[in-house]
């Protein structure tokens, strides 16, 4: 008898558990308000795991490619040379991420002429640093012989 009275109580309160859950989840429903606009897109954020690659074919022919930055973002190439000296191109040329956030780009010898005012005499491995106007960042070894 014990058993049959604890299984029809342990029965009720399922069935009322259900009951007030359907209950509270109708009367949330009824709180909600029709939906509102679409707000404005939120900005761009820098991109951690933005990539970096040198491919140095001869002294006139450079091509530096990069991937992970933002969509449309501006990249800035700089290499790191002498002491206090970077050789930059990019701007004003205006290298610029493709839709999917990557770039290629051959230097020409016009911007490879001005790179060996920041080389150092018997140096041949420099840093290669791309930034994005979204704050991406990316490095890569130039290496010059």
């Amino acid at each position: 008898m014990h058993r049959l009275i604890s299984s029809t109580v342990t029965r009720h309160i399922g069935v009322m558990l259900v009951v007030v859950i359907l209950v509270l989840s109708l009367s949330l429903a009824a709180c909600t308000g029709p939906p509102g606009t679409q707000g404005p897109p939120g900005e761009l954020a820098a991109q951690p795991e933005a990539a970096l690659t040198v491919i140095v074919a001869s002294e006139e022919d450079v091509t530096v490619a990069g991937s992970g930055f933002c969509p449309g973002e501006s990249i800035n190439l700089t290499v790191i040379g002498k002491a206090g000296a970077g050789w930059g191109v990019g701007t004003p040329w205006g290298f610029e991420a493709n839709e999917s956030g990557a770039f290629a780009v051959k230097l020409t010898s016009r911007q490879l002429s001005r790179l060996s005012t920041v080389l150092i005499e018997d140096v041949l491995i420099y840093t290669m640093k791309a930034t994005g106007s979204e704050g991406s960042v990316a490095t890569a070894p130039l290496i010059w012989d």
